[in-house]
């Protein structure tokens, strides 16, 4: 019965952990001396895709089911003056969205493109108008990955707003509004897109302490209509938050951290789902994080007042029964004066630095639909690295039909072994080692890996200018 209970429960199921073999593919070295960019596009046709540009010049590279270099293609978008926004891809092919000049009109383009990088159709999403300073364009898309919106925030009062089916290539609604003391700093502010393509812009107002009182969240949900949501969180100050939407329950909602007194530590986690289709009925619930609980992260003789510092929210996994799942990783920066005279970066007092980077430790908890703790676990990791960019650092949250496995590095360097955690059901969880990197002249940045099916993921590797795609099975 418990285990049907767990089953139903988790939206992607949390199975076993048994060991599975891996099967991994490295690619042919690419060279990315004269690129500006490169995207993973993902697998089609039993293709691995690669987007490449530089300058104006835009290069679909494909790989084979053993990631030897295929094909290469260049694409051509409108020619004057085109930036890409976004590359999405879907099951069969993927649509690149860029701004270009037409005439002396800034507008933004949809392309979508086949597997093999032919052009099947183009639309024009929006003539933004002759004005030669237009704010920047983002893209947010939702969780099927089928609505997008386009956004800009303009003369920081205004939100600009456009939402485009992919699927039909057609603009869906366009607005603009006002959210209040938009100009003035926050400590959160997200946007969500759901699965119809509304979009949500959440802003967190007066998390201080002297205004705790008036502490709240205002989200804004848009699309013909405007409409305000407030949700009063008078009772603590947020260390951390991250929002999802949750298409099945069509609610809002979000993990957090919060503190009591001191805004550099977090004493617990809290629980916010909002729900539409029920006047927007909201639950806010607060957990504090347990003596053992902080022991086991931080050592024994820990003052449960204090709390867990230098930690942040960076996965939010939707249960089926409105519940939530996360995964919070221990990190911090440390600036240094460099006594080299050639390494780190020049300061504005003229002296050079070095940033040393610390990923480590993870925890996660499951949430039930009430806010009350499932379960929640500790799991152990160091990564140190110096002037990176933590590019190398932190994991990623593969899901696949049977786990949640988060895959790291063990340690920053060339010669590595990569890891992972297997999380069953019940909050158990297995280590296992993947592989190592020794003598293959790769450097895996888990941070920008993409999943490509439900037990694969690619993950790029760069080092020396030289990019090569790692191919990792299940």
């Amino acid at each position: 019965m418990m285990n049907k209970f767990l089953l139903g429960c988790i939206f992607l199921i949390l199975g076993s952990g048994e060991l599975m073999a891996q099967k991994v593919s490295v690619s042919d070295d690419v060279s990315l001396r004269n690129d500006d960019g490169y995207a993973i596009i993902g697998r089609m046709k039993n293709r691995i895709l690669l987007f490449r540009f530089r300058g104006n010049e835009y290069l679909v590279q494909a790989f084979d089911h053993k990631l030897r270099t295929s094909w290469s293609k260049e694409i051509q978008l409108e020619r004057k003056n085109p930036k890409v926004i976004e590359i999405i891809p879907d099951r069969d092919d993927f649509t690149v969205i860029y701004q270009h000049r037409k005439k002396s009109h800034l507008v933004i383009r949809a392309n979508k493109y086949d597997a093999a990088a032919n052009l099947v159709d183009s639309t024009e999403i929006v003539d933004l108008g002759a004005s030669w300073y237009v704010p920047p364009y983002s893209a947010v898309l939702s969780e099927d990955r089928q609505k997008m919106v386009l956004y800009a925030i303009e003369k920081q009062t205004e939100i600009i707003a456009y939402s485009f089916d992919l699927q039909n290539m057609q603009l869906l609604w366009s607005n603009r509004f006002k959210p209040a003391n938009l100009n003035e700093p926050h400590d959160h502010e997200q946007i969500i897109v759901d699965n119809q393509g509304n979009f949500y812009f959440v802003m967190e107002k007066e998390n201080r302490r002297s205004r705790q009182e008036e502490h709240r969240y205002e989200v804004y949900r848009c699309n013909q209509d405007i409409q305000t949501i407030t949700v009063p969180a008078p009772e603590y100050q947020t260390y951390d938050i991250s929002f999802a939407f949750d298409n099945l329950n069509q609610s809002i909602v979000a993990a957090g951290l919060y503190s009591e007194k001191n805004r550099g530590r977090a004493n617990g986690y809290f629980f916010l789902r909002v729900e539409l289709q029920a006047d927007n009925k909201y639950l806010l619930r607060y957990e504090e994080f347990q003596a053992a609980f902080l022991s086991s992260i931080s050592g024994r003789g820990v003052d449960e007042e204090k709390g867990l510092s230098e930690c942040n929210i960076q996965q939010v996994v939707l249960r089926r029964d409105g519940g939530i799942l996360f995964v919070a990783e221990r990190n911090h920066r440390l600036e240094r004066r460099s006594t080299g005279v050639e390494r780190g970066y020049v300061g504005r007092d003229g002296g050079r630095y070095i940033i040393d980077y610390y990923h480590d430790d993870l925890f996660a908890y499951s949430i039930h639909p009430d806010g009350t703790t499932h379960w929640k676990t500790v799991m152990h990791k160091k990564q140190y690295s110096q002037d990176d960019n933590a590019a190398f650092s932190s994991f990623f949250l593969l899901k696949t039909p049977t786990a949640l496995r988060l895959i790291f590095n063990d340690e920053i360097r060339n010669e590595n072994t990569v890891s992972e955690y297997v999380i069953r059901g019940d909050g158990n969880f297995d280590r296992n080692s993947v592989m190592s990197t020794e003598s293959q002249n790769i450097r895996l940045r888990f941070r920008d890996a993409l999943q490509v099916g439900a037990n694969a993921l690619i993950i790029p590797s760069e080092r020396r200018n030289r990019l090569r795609l790692v191919l990792l099975e299940y």
